[in-house]
């Protein structure tokens, strides 16, 4: 979500390096609005998710899927 974020910022106008600091707490912001669009849609299907775990987390450049 951060990567949204930096392009959200810099298309108003902020600056990249501005953009990259200020991304963190957008990027929560970003994802908890997604995450609620998901739940949402989610609890609306015949058989809803009992529960939900978020999986995330930052991957490393080394690390394989």
């Amino acid at each position: 979500m951060e990567g949204m974020a930096i392009g959200k910022l810099r298309d108003e106008g902020m600056q990249m390096k501005d953009a990259m600091e200020m991304a963190g707490g957008l990027g929560k912001q970003i994802l908890s609005e997604v995450s609620t669009k998901i739940k949402i849609q989610l609890n609306g299907c015949k058989y809803p998710p009992k529960d939900y775990l978020s999986l995330h987390g930052k991957i490393s450049s080394g690390s394989f899927l």
